[in-house]
């Protein structure tokens, strides 16, 4: 990885799928998904994107502040 490339920080629920795969558990309810949300939030390392079904999508769990904040939680403790 070149200095100015940032790495994707895929974020999901663990299932029994392989990590590597296209198809992940939603971060909130667990269901398998594909639909992969980029965040707003960035690093000097890392791009964050996370996988929610369409269901927590229309939920606008984005727009949530303690899911944000739950979700800012993970990030800080695991990517700073």
């Amino acid at each position: 990885m070149c200095d100015n490339e940032k790495k994707i920080i895929e974020i999901y629920e663990e299932t029994h799928l392989p990590e590597n795969g296209w198809l992940q558990g939603c971060m909130t309810c667990s269901i398998i998904t594909s639909n992969l949300i980029d965040l707003k939030k960035e690093t000097r390392k890392y791009i964050f994107k996370i996988y929610l079904c369409k269901t927590c999508v229309n939920k606008n769990l984005m727009d949530n502040e303690k899911f944000q904040k739950n979700l800012q939680g993970y990030i800080d403790s695991n990517y700073q």
